[in-house]
């Protein structure tokens, strides 16, 4: 009887050598700039490595958002969080308030927020825009140092009818038809992630 047990297990793995093996869901792979647009996503980074969430997760954190595009282009990224351009913000602010951006202001684009502080540290007398936690490592840096003003603040004074958006969820055209559960549970639990940290700064 044992040996007829066997056979047939045997013959069994035969016709169909994947039976008893759930098919493995690939990874929901998300990249974000480290500072602000990475944020929203500690808590959810937390709790994937935890094992406490609907998708498995792979997360890159990279320094410039040229490092993030090519990647979600390739197909090699699903999701990626990047700034918004954060120049036109500038320029409609400025104009706003009757400053000319070309001919009143020498305006000079680093690559990364870092970068932006370190200028600002060697610099006392000059002026920079910065998120935070970058306002606050400068101003600990440089004792001159002072917050002028708030970019939300003077939009809402420019545009009181918009709100002033310094980040984008990008999604990848091919993840999003193909994993739609994938995406919404994402969408949920990257919701819930910022909401937390919103709450819980320390």
């Amino acid at each position: 009887m044992n040996r007829i047990l066997a056979l047939l297990l045997a013959l069994a793995l035969l016709i169909c050598p994947m039976a008893g093996l759930a098919e493995e869901t690939p990874a929901v792979r998300v990249a974000a700039l480290k500072g602000p647009t990475a944020m929203g996503l500690v808590k959810l980074m937390q709790d994937d490595e935890a094992g406490n969430t609907v998708n498995d997760y792979e997360f890159v954190v990279e320094a410039t958002s040229d490092a993030v595009t090519p990647p979600l282009l390739k197909g090699e990224l699903d999701v990626a969080m990047v700034p918004c351009n954060l120049a036109s913000v500038l320029y409609f602010v400025l104009s706003g308030n009757g400053i000319d951006p070309d001919r009143d202001v020498t305006i000079e684009f680093l690559s990364e927020a870092a970068e932006v502080a370190a200028a600002l540290v060697n610099d006392a007398a000059s002026v920079a825009v910065l998120p935070q936690p970058y306002v606050m490592g400068a101003l600990s840096q440089n004792e001159g140092a002072r917050i002028a003003l708030s970019l939300t603040e003077e939009w809402a004074k420019v545009d009181p009818e918009s709100a002033m958006i310094t980040g984008v969820c990008l999604v990848r055209r091919d993840f999003a038809e193909s994993r739609p559960d994938a995406l919404a549970a994402f969408l949920s639990e990257y919701a819930a992630s910022t909401e937390y940290v919103n709450a819980h700064p320390e």
